[in-house]
Parts: structure tokens; C-alpha cells; sequence
């Protein structure tokens, strides 16, 4: 006979109706003494066999289940009867994902690494536009999968930031110390807009939905809010002193702003820009360079250089940092699909990652 303790763990697993794998028809166990790690072989049974832990003239033989045993009689009745084990083997328990565990693909399609800036998307995640600093603007038709350089707006510039309507069809991208362009045609062709007067540092750029209204930071400057498609445009003095504006993302409708400032704090506005409120709930100031919102402006995203990827599930109130990546990155810019499932985000001197909820 087995030593009792192990004949006592066989039995406890068989009562819970745990019938691991290993174990074939006609195999037996050691039953030499005390059981080493090897004898363990109630935790090696599958396909439909099981060992009789009951019966002590039969212990550690694989049984077919469908067996009527004759087990010992127990000195307390079994409170619960068990099921007898079915013949085909239990599968394995799969663990439930986490609401915020994602993938993420590290794209080298476009050959060489790049000084990426700033990256945008459609709302539903297909069409995607990024800029690279002394570089052109590229696009994808397919989610990041192939990407194509424009280089329609003659000799490279010093991008900095670009954003999407919802439909992926207008394109509005800055240039640092330079101008504002916007495209009407999925960047095909670029138009310049001198309207706001002398050149800005600007750095980040985002648009509502229909891509009416628009909202650009200067670093070391202000926010300049637009309601016609970068027609005209309004200077944003509310904060206070001017700040290094890093980037800013819009909702939808266009009403919900979120900005970042480079060595300081994630600001957000709920009136188109009207009012800000400064959010420190993340701790210690970053060094923020990108944030992105999905359509209703509830799910956040923000990137932190030499940090990681911090998200958010309600419009800024409270955040988490994602480390899932392993060590700290360069993160750039990031950019959302509507609903918030899908991310991409653009490495300093790196490459770009896309990431979607599982």
C-alpha cells in the first residue's frame, strides 16, 4: 500500500473531480514506501481513466470510470455526492483577460528608423498618418500594415504634429517654427495656412470628428483653437502663462480637450477649450509628449519619453500606467481608434507599436 498521506491526496483530488493528464489505460504506479514526486500519479490521469484512489487492492491500476468501484466506506458521510468523471478529459480552466491587457506588433516595414513625432488615425483605426521631424508625412490604408511617403509638400520639414478627422479624409500637420498645413484628401495634396500671422514652435494638433474644429499648441506659447477647418484662428490665453505645450487630443464632437505639457502636468477642457483644469493625480510631472482619446472623450491615453504608456477610462480622473511593453521607451506621440481599443504609439528614434484590447 501507498503511504497514507499521498493515498489521502489522491483521494481529496479525485472527490474534486481534478482529472490531470498523463495518465493511459494499463498504466500503474509505483508503490514502492513512501511516495516520491514521481508518485504522484493522481495528478497524471486523461482520456477517460482514472486511478482508483478507493480501493486499496486496485491502488495506483488506471481504471475505465465507467466502472462501478467498490470504494472503502468512509467513517463521516460525504456531504455532497461527486459526478463520476466523464470520458473525454476535462479542459483546462482558461484565465478570464484583464480589461487592460493588450498586444502590441512592432511595425519595421518602412525600413530604417526615424525621428517619428506625431501619428493619427480614422476613427475606425485603417487610415493612419504620421510625420517624422526633418522628414515627410507617411500614410496607411490598412491599419500600419504597408505605408506610403508623401513627399507633395516639396523639400522635408520639421513636423511635428498631425491629426485626422473621423473619416480619415482631412489631414491637419504642423511644422515647428513653420506653419500649419491641412489636406482634404487623405493627404494627397497640402495646402499652408499663414492666417495666424508669423511662425510658432508649433508641436501638437487635433481635430474633431468632422474636422471643423481644430486645436494647436505652441511650445512655449498657447492654445489656438479654429471652428472652420483652419479658416481662422482664436489665441487661448485661459491658463495663465505660457507653457511647452507637448500635444493635445480632442473628443468627437470636439468639446473634450486634453493637452499635455512637456515637464509638467495633463490639462483637460470639457468647452472646446474654453476653461482648463490641471491634472496632477498621476503623481510626479512627466515628461509628456502624447495623449490621444477615443470618440466620446472618456478613454485617455497619454505617452510618457523615457516612461511608459498611461491609460485612462474616465476623461482623466484617474489613470494607469501600463508596463506591459517591458522597459521604459522614447514613446512619442500615440493616437486612438473611436472606441478606444485600438492604439498606436511612435518611439523616438524607434519604431511604431499598435496595440488592440484582448
Amino acid at each position: 500500500m501507498p503511504h497514507g498521506p499521498f493515498k489521502e491526496m489522491c483521494l481529496r483530488k479525485y472527490k474534486r473531480k481534478l482529472v490531470p493528464e498523463g495518465c493511459h489505460k494499463g498504466w500503474t504506479v509505483s508503490m514502492d514506501g513512501n511516495p516520491t514526486s514521481s508518485d504522484y500519479s493522481c495528478e497524471k490521469c486523461q482520456n477517460g481513466f482514472a486511478l482508483d484512489r478507493l480501493d486499496g487492492s486496485n491502488y495506483g491500476r488506471c481504471i475505465d470510470p465507467d466502472q462501478d468501484p467498490e470504494p472503502e466506506p468512509t467513517k463521516t458521510p460525504t456531504k455532497t455526492p461527486t459526478k463520476a468523471p466523464t470520458k473525454a478529459p476535462t479542459k483546462a480552466p482558461t484565465k478570464a483577460p484583464t480589461k487592460d491587457e493588450r498586444t502590441w506588433t512592432e511595425d519595421t516595414s518602412v525600413g530604417e528608423t526615424k525621428r517619428w513625432y506625431a501619428i493619427t488615425s480614422s476613427g475606425d483605426g485603417t487610415k493612419l498618418a504620421a510625420v517624422v521631424n526633418g522628414g515627410n508625412i507617411w500614410t496607411s490604408t490598412d491599419s500600419g500594415g504597408t505605408w506610403t511617403e508623401d513627399t507633395s509638400v516639396g523639400e522635408t520639414k520639421n513636423w511635428y504634429g498631425i491629426t485626422s478627422s473621423d473619416d480619415g479624409t482631412k489631414l491637419a500637420a504642423v511644422v515647428y517654427s513653420g506653419n500649419i498645413w491641412t489636406s482634404t484628401d487623405s493627404g494627397g495634396t497640402w495646402t499652408e495656412d499663414t492666417s495666424v500671422g508669423e511662425t510658432k514652435r508649433w508641436n501638437p494638433i487635433t481635430s474633431s470628428g468632422d474636422g471643423t474644429k481644430l486645436a494647436a499648441g505652441a511650445y512655449g506659447g498657447n492654445i489656438w483653437t479654429s471652428t472652420d477647418s483652419g479658416g481662422t484662428w482664436t489665441e487661448d490665453t485661459s491658463v495663465g502663462a505660457t507653457k511647452y505645450w507637448s500635444f493635445i487630443t480632442s473628443s468627437g464632437d470636439g468639446t473634450k480637450l486634453a493637452a499635455t505639457v512637456a515637464g509638467g502636468n495633463i490639462w483637460t477642457s470639457t468647452d472646446s477649450g474654453g476653461t482648463w483644469t490641471e491634472d496632477t493625480s498621476v503623481g510626479a510631472t512627466q515628461q509628456w509628449y502624447g495623449i490621444t482619446s477615443s470618440d466620446d472623450g472618456t478613454k485617455l491615453a497619454a505617452s510618457a519619453y523615457s516612461g511608459n504608456i498611461w491609460t485612462s477610462t474616465d476623461s482623466g480622473g484617474t489613470w494607469t500606467e501600463d508596463t506591459s511593453v517591458g522597459a521604459t521607451k522614447n514613446w512619442y506621440r500615440i493616437t486612438s481608434s473611436d472606441d478606444g481599443t485600438k492604439l498606436a504609439a511612435s518611439v523616438y528614434s524607434g519604431n511604431i507599436w499598435t496595440s488592440t484590447f484582448t
